[in-house]
């Protein structure tokens, strides 16, 4: 399983919470996540970006909502916060706490 946990830059905080879990190239909220997990997805992976998409409470936008560098994520043009120059998330390829750590 692949998980987002939010990272240093991200508005609450560094946490181990897997706010998100990334199947294939779709993205979902997870058990973690402050307004619980979902079966429909937010985000749609394209290249190094991921797209907010119908069941995203922003749905719609143009520009990509978050962008990838390595393992991090950040804030990306099209967020309603602006893009960020911290990591708002980081990818956890293990389901294990030590992983997330």
């Amino acid at each position: 399983m692949t998980w987002w946990c939010p990272a240093e830059g991200h508005p609450d905080g560094r946490s181990t919470d897997r706010w998100f879990e990334r199947v294939g190239s779709m993205v979902y909220p997870a058990q973690g996540h402050p307004d619980g997990a979902s079966d429909r997805p937010w985000y749609q992976l394209r290249g190094a970006c991921a797209h907010a998409i119908d069941a995203h409470p922003c749905a719609g936008a143009a520009l990509p909502w978050f962008r990838r560098a390595m393992d991090l994520w950040f804030a990306a043009a099209g967020h309603d916060q602006g893009a960020s120059r911290e990591p708002w998330f980081r990818e956890v390829e293990d389901d294990t706490e030590a992983a997330i750590r």
